[in-house]
Formats: structure tokens, C-alpha cells, sequence
């Protein structure tokens, strides 16, 4: 085993008890791929059995792209500490270790994914969190402990808001089940664009269809699946993006848990907030780690 890359300072006069400012961060990601653009063209014969049309079992259609849709969870911490150390500063990298499955939800295989890359589903763990020590400043530093688990994407559905107060619009779209449902599962994702309904099932009593629903395009590739057609960098870009989505207050993640559809004394003053709100977003949460910081990653 390797020792933890880092760099440390000497002994400058400094007073080894501190205080100290002590930095961490970590973040994982487990993903799946799914259809990011499909079409019912092209309809053939294994559609349909004797009995009629079959789309439960295989769908009717291309897949034109597909991209990464992901549960990812950050968390970030700083303290002001009074241990003994013997360096006046430490700093570590952050590093990561993808591990990729060969098959999909359905056990069909994509060929040997090499050493980097995604294949069609798998996991990104922190196997090396950033950590940085160095003098405290008083007046200036301050500390946090903040985590959140954000998706790609929320199960969006209809909810009339013409009687809230503060908001004209007559519907909105919200959160109206837990990503939990989809996740692994990329047949859910066939009714984004072209209505798969036969694939998404009702929920509750509102008759009606839930589709995931996105506003990030992570890890797009054109064209049905190919793991020759993914570039070892690939994983790199989907680590440094979902970073970017904490740093970006929580932007393109959302959590079924964090949805509040309370509506605040005196109404909504901000249309957007309560989009956020009403759909989960990690932007309306108050324990989104913001201060997770990209620079930190490693990649050599």
C-alpha cells in the first residue's frame, strides 16, 4: 500500500497546540446510465407478440444518446483544533476509485470496462479525502459540518398552485416520489422525452404517470451504449461536474426528502424558491455543502 500523498512544513517557531484550522472533504457517487434521447422509429418484430403489442418487455425504438443519472453525497467539515502536531501545515489531495459493473439493471453485458472508466453502472468513492491543516486565523477563519445526498433527478408531477399565495402560475412541477424508485433502473428514464408510460407506473391516486426528470446531461455519449466509445477522461469530467453541483449551492441535485411543499406565512415572494422547495432541490436545503471545492481532486 502506498503512503497518502501530502506536503507538510517544517518546524518555523510556530505553536504545535494550535490552534488549528482543519479542513476535510469527501464525496461519493453511485450512477447508472440511461437514455438521454429515444425515438419509437424503427419498430421491429420483437415489439409484439401474437397477442398484440409487447413494449413492457422491449420498447419500441432507438436510444440516439445516453448520459449518467446519479445519487451523489459530499460532505465537508471544518474545525478549530488545540492537538499537538508536529509540522506547522499539512495538506492532502483528493483522490477517487471508480468501480464500474459490466451489466446493466437487466444483467446484460457491455464488454471489459478498462481501469478509469464508467460502464454502465457503478460507484465512485472517496479512497483518499482532502485534508488541510494550518494556523488558525482569528476573526477570519470559522468552521461547518455540512453533508447532503443529492440525485440527478426528480419524479415530477403536476400540482396545482393557483390558491398559494404570492404565485400566479396555475401548476407546477414537483417532487411527488423518492428517487429510490429509479435508481439503478434506466427503463424509467424511456418516458422523459417520448412518453413510455408502459414503463413508468402510476402513482397513488393521481392516475397519472411519473417521469424522472433532469436538467443535467453528465457523461452524455451519442448512440446506444459502446464501452469502446468512452474515453478514459469521461470519468474524470462526471467526478469534477457532480463537485461542481455542490459548489454551485446544489444546482441540478435534487433529494425527495428535502422537498417542502409548506407554504410560508404570507405566501411565496420568490417563484423560484418555491420551485426549489416544491421539487427538492439541494439549492433550498440549508445543510448543502457549498463549500466543496473541485480544486481539491486529484487525478495523477
Amino acid at each position: 500500500m502506498s503512503s497518502a500523498s501530502a506536503t507538510t512544513d517544517g518546524l518555523n517557531g510556530y505553536n504545535s497546540s494550535g490552534p488549528w484550522l482543519i479542513e476535510e472533504q469527501s464525496m461519493s457517487i453511485d450512477y447508472f446510465r440511461v437514455p438521454s434521447w429515444v425515438t419509437r422509429q424503427d419498430v421491429t418484430s420483437q415489439d409484439f407478440a401474437l397477442s398484440g403489442g409487447n413494449p413492457a418487455s422491449i420498447v419500441s425504438g432507438n436510444i440516439i444518446g445516453t448520459r449518467i443519472a446519479a445519487r451523489v453525497e459530499a460532505y465537508v467539515k471544518r474545525v478549530k483544533s488545540y492537538d499537538t502536531y508536529q509540522t506547522s501545515s499539512y495538506n492532502q489531495p483528493q483522490r477517487f476509485t471508480v468501480a464500474p459493473n459490466s451489466t446493466d439493471v437487466n444483467g446484460l453485458s457491455y464488454g471489459t470496462i478498462t481501469v478509469g472508466k464508467l460502464g454502465p453502472a457503478g460507484n465512485i468513492t472517496t479512497s483518499q479525502k482532502y485534508y488541510n491543516r494550518r494556523p488558525w486565523v482569528e476573526g477570519v477563519d470559522s468552521t461547518y459540518d455540512k453533508a447532503a445526498a443529492g440525485f440527478t433527478w426528480y419524479h415530477m408531477g403536476h400540482t396545482y398552485a393557483s390558491s398559494i399565495p404570492g404565485i400566479g402560475a396555475s401548476s407546477i412541477e414537483a417532487s411527488v416520489a423518492h428517487q429510490d424508485f429509479a435508481m439503478g433502473d434506466f427503463s424509467k428514464f424511456m418516458g422523459v422525452e417520448f412518453a413510455y408510460a408502459e414503463l413508468t407506473p402510476g402513482y397513488g391516486n393521481f392516475n397519472a404517470y411519473i417521469f424522472p426528470r433532469s436538467i443535467s446531461n453528465i457523461g452524455h455519449l451519442q448512440g446506444g451504449y459502446n464501452v469502446a466509445n468512452e474515453q478514459i477522461t469521461l470519468a474524470r469530467t462526471v467526478i469534477d461536474q457532480c463537485g461542481q453541483f455542490f459548489e454551485w449551492n446544489g444546482y441540478c441535485l435534487y433529494n425527495h426528502d428535502y422537498a417542502d411543499t409548506n407554504v410560508p406565512s404570507g405566501g411565496y415572494t420568490d417563484f423560484g424558491d418555491m420551485l426549489n422547495r416544491y421539487q427538492g432541490s439541494l439549492m433550498s436545503y440549508d445543510n448543502t455543502p457549498t463549500e466543496y471545492s473541485v480544486s481539491r481532486h486529484d487525478f495523477s
